[in-house]
């Protein structure tokens, strides 16, 4: 039986995939390709959080998280904006401010980073489940879905992220990760998990084409854009059931060489 599991270099290639998506949607050389990225990035964290967590719990969360995504982001950003300085373009200093801390939510500044923001917001949802996990399961199910609504919400309705992230439409990225995650190992036969990822990649390519260049928004746009995401990484998991040598990556065996695939 194969684990629907994605090791390490199976993880960077759908990276590779999802940052070339993020381009060519900037570039406008593919319809909503972008978001397609952004949501095999959000899936992958869940999934890579949830392994993490499983391992080593709560402990030292948050300096992870901030050695793994805020300090590359931050070196990027002290970049860019030093670029915008030379080039004698204008910027607040409060601007500078809320940009280095990673809270740009109206893209004032650079247009793509409200992803940080946003995964940090993730990131809090998971970490306040965990630590009432510990009490109560149910309480922590409960408040995890209160605070999941709450960020979904604050996309939709522009709250916190400016409606043009369209943050709500990934509402479904990264629970998917953590559940992907929770039941990699579920004892179902390798015929079924071929059949099912076949079926389901079939539907979501499916739904790609029938919705390629057409007009989107509102639920269509999510249905869209997660599909898209969803064709990629069933793909890239049927591909991996046939041991093909790309992505083949050897599957770890030990939790000291597990897969902690944290973005």
């Amino acid at each position: 039986m194969e684990d629907l599991h994605i090791n390490k270099k199976h993880s960077n290639i759908i990276k590779g995939i999802a940052i070339l998506f993020v381009i060519l949607g900037h570039m406008n050389y593919i319809d909503c390709a972008g978001p397609w990225g952004v949501h095999l990035f959000l899936i992958l964290s869940g999934y890579g959080i949830y392994c993490s967590l499983e391992i080593n719990g709560v402990k030292d969360f948050w300096k992870k998280r901030i050695q793994a995504v805020f300090l590359p982001y931050l070196f990027c950003t002290i970049f860019f904006l030093f670029i915008r300085f030379i080039l004698n373009e204008k910027i607040s200093f409060i601007m500078v401010i809320v940009s280095l801390l990673g809270l740009d939510f109206d893209m004032n500044v650079d247009s793509t980073m409200w992803y940080i923001s946003y995964i940090f917001a993730c990131y809090a949802m998971v970490w306040v489940i965990m630590k009432l996990k510990v009490k109560n399961k149910y309480a922590a199910i409960c408040v995890g879905m209160l605070l999941w609504l709450c960020i979904t919400i604050a996309g939709y309705k522009g709250f916190i992220w400016h409606k043009g992230t369209i943050a709500w439409a990934y509402v479904f990225s990264f629970p998917l990760g953590l559940f992907w995650a929770r039941y990699r190992k579920k004892q179902i036969s390798s015929k079924l998990k071929k059949m099912i990822c076949g079926v389901m990649t079939t539907v979501c390519i499916a739904i790609v084409i029938l919705d390629y260049g057409k007009p989107h928004s509102g639920i269509e746009e999510l249905i869209f854009t997660f599909s898209a995401a969803l064709a990629v990484l069933l793909f890239s998991q049927i591909i991996s059931f046939y041991k093909v040598p790309i992505i083949k990556g050897g599957v770890y065996k030990t939790q000291e060489s597990s897969h902690i695939l944290c973005i």
